[in-house]
C-alpha cells in the first residue's frame, strides 16, 4: 500500500497534531518530513508550540458536579411542554414561519375551494350494466352489450364514453372504446 501523499497547506495544518500526538504514524512520518525538508516550516512549529502552551495554561479543564445531569434534567421536566414548545418555535426564523403561514392559508384556500366549486358540474353516480354469453369460449368471438344509465333516476345516459380494459397485475389491454348511443348502450 502506498503512502498517502499530502499537499504542503495539510502537512502546515497538522503541526498542531503533531505536537499533541494525536496523528497516525504515517502522518506524523509525513510530518516530520515535511519539517526536514522545509527549514522554514520551524517557525510554523514554534507558532504551534506556543500556541497549545497558551492554551494549556489559560484554559483549565472544569470538573461538573457529580449531580449535575440530574440537575439539568430536573429543570428540563419542570419546564412544560409549551415553554419548550415555544422556546423550539422562537428558533424558527422569521421568514420561514411567515413562509408557512402562506402556505397553510393557500392549502385552506384550494381546500376550501375543491370543497364548494360551484363551477364544477355535479357528477351523478352511474350504473353500469354488461350483458354477455354465460360462457365464452377460446377462439369464438365475444360479444358485450354495456347499459350505462344514471342510478339515482335509471335514465339512459346517451354519450357516455367507456373503455373496456383488461387487467392483470400491472399489465393492462384496453380492449375497445366507444360512446354510447341515445338509448345508453354500447355494443362491441
Amino acid at each position: 500500500m502506498a503512502a498517502p501523499r499530502f499537499s504542503p497547506a495539510d502537512l502546515r495544518a497538522m503541526i498542531p497534531l503533531y505536537l499533541d500526538g494525536e496523528l497516525g504514524e504515517a502522518e506524523q512520518a509525513a510530518v516530520e518530513t515535511y519539517l526536514a525538508e522545509h527549514p522554514g516550516a520551524t517557525g510554523d512549529l514554534a507558532r504551534a508550540a506556543r500556541l497549545i502552551s497558551l492554551l494549556d495554561e489559560t484554559i483549565r479543564p472544569v470538573e461538573p458536579p457529580p449531580d449535575f445531569t440530574a440537575q439539568v434534567m430536573d429543570q428540563v421536566r419542570a419546564t412544560g411542554r409549551g415553554a419548550r414548545w415555544r422556546l423550539r418555535w422562537s428558533l424558527v426564523p422569521l421568514l420561514t414561519r411567515l413562509r408557512w403561514a402562506a402556505e397553510l392559508l393557500l392549502l385552506l384556500t384550494l381546500f376550501a375551494l375543491l370543497w364548494y366549486h360551484p363551477w364544477a358540474p355535479s357528477v351523478a353516480p352511474v350504473e353500469c350494466r354488461v350483458l354477455t354469453e354465460p360462457a365464452w369460449l377460446a377462439g369464438q368471438p365475444v360479444a358485450l352489450r354495456i347499459l350505462v344509465s344514471d342510478h339515482r333516476d335509471g335514465r339512459p345516459l346517451a354519450g357516455a364514453r367507456l373503455t373496456v380494459s383488461l387487467a392483470q397485475g400491472r399489465r393492462r389491454l384496453t380492449w375497445f372504446e366507444g360512446v354510447t348511443n341515445a338509448a345508453g348502450t354500447l355494443d362491441t
